[in-house]
């Protein structure tokens, strides 16, 4: 089963903040105390407030596993992916809501690897993975093919399964674009994942 990369070079250059949610250092999800990683299967922040969106392309990253992207699109992606993607309005100061945009949780999310110049480490709190690369190159190990959607680990993309990206192509404006992930295996960077294949659960709601 083959996987795209939903990504967009842009963000919103917008401050935010959530309105609700633990105080906690990021953005109100629990958190490793050493790593500052979130945890596996700690609740999203139902709010967000934010006072503008991408003036081009697609979508923007905004931290905490959450990404802005067009409803049409997301409606695209949530259809297929059933129960893995949730969908958040977008509400502005003001009171109004951004009725275009929305915000998206993905409930699984993996490692989209780099090449051999790649960095990772394991927190030894908690396990997780911190992964950084400037350019991604691929995926490992396969991704489960009955997720249709994952959410980047490093945040600020979307792991398509390719009959959903077939779905939004047409939908899809620069700098917002869609590219392949080949699978490696073993991959190119060295590191063995250890969870299972088909991601983690990141999020519940």
């Amino acid at each position: 089963m083959d996987f795209e990369l939903l990504w967009s070079p842009r963000c919103t250059r917008c401050d935010f903040e959530f309105v609700d949610g633990k105080p906690t250092f990021d953005g109100g999800v629990s958190c490793c105390s050493h790593c500052r990683r979130r945890l596996p299967g700690t609740p999203v922040p139902e709010t967000f407030v934010l006072c503008n969106v991408p003036r081009t392309g697609n979508m923007a990253f905004i931290g905490v596993g959450a990404t802005v992207i067009e409803r049409r699109i997301a409606e695209v992606i949530a259809a297929r992916a059933e129960d893995q993607v949730s969908l958040r309005d977008i509400p502005k100061t003001a009171g109004r809501k951004h009725r275009d945009w929305c915000i998206v949780f993905v409930r699984r999310e993996l490692i989209v690897r780099g090449k051999r110049e790649a960095g990772f480490r394991l927190c030894p709190e908690c396990g997780a993975v911190l992964y950084t690369s400037l350019i991604a190159e691929h995926l490992s190990p396969q991704p489960d093919g009955r997720i249709a959607a994952y959410q980047d680990q490093g945040g600020g993309a979307l792991v398509l399964r390719s009959d959903v990206a077939d779905a939004v192509r047409p939908l899809i404006k620069r700098p917002t674009e869609l590219m392949p992930l080949p699978v490696f295996v073993p991959s190119l960077d060295g590191l063995v994942v250890p969870h299972p294949p088909d991601g983690v659960l990141a999020w519940s709601w």
